[in-house]
């Protein structure tokens, strides 16, 4: 991988993030562990991957311990309650659009919607 744009500088980043995870694995913060995991996984499946790509598979977990699954909607986890500031979220600091019907019937799997 090239260091164009600043990859090392967004890895280095990415990883300080990463490293204040407070669960670990085989004696290192959970979420870097994760992201150096799924990095390799990314470039055993394409060795050529963009450097965006393994950036992406690097933080696909950014700080995920500070917005624990279970207390946001199934519809809603990609991002946290409170302006996207992880940990802050529970299912009574959601907007009400965003748990309605409606709404989650936007992401379901299927078909595209004209």
């Amino acid at each position: 991988m090239s260091d164009s744009g600043g990859v090392a500088e967004s890895r280095a980043a990415i990883d300080a993030a990463n490293a204040d995870d407070p669960r670990s694995h085989d004696s290192e913060p959970l979420a870097l562990a994760q992201g150096r995991r799924a990095e390799e996984w990314v470039v055993r499946l394409d060795p050529e991957a963009s450097d965006a790509l393994r950036l992406a598979a690097r933080a696909h977990h950014l700080r995920r311990w500070r917005c624990p699954a279970p207390t946001i909607p199934r519809a809603g986890r990609a991002t946290c309650a409170g302006g996207g500031r992880s940990g802050s979220a529970t299912p009574e600091t959601w907007p009400p659009s965003s748990t309605s019907p409606a709404w989650m019937a936007q992401w379901r799997p299927g078909p595209p919607r004209s």
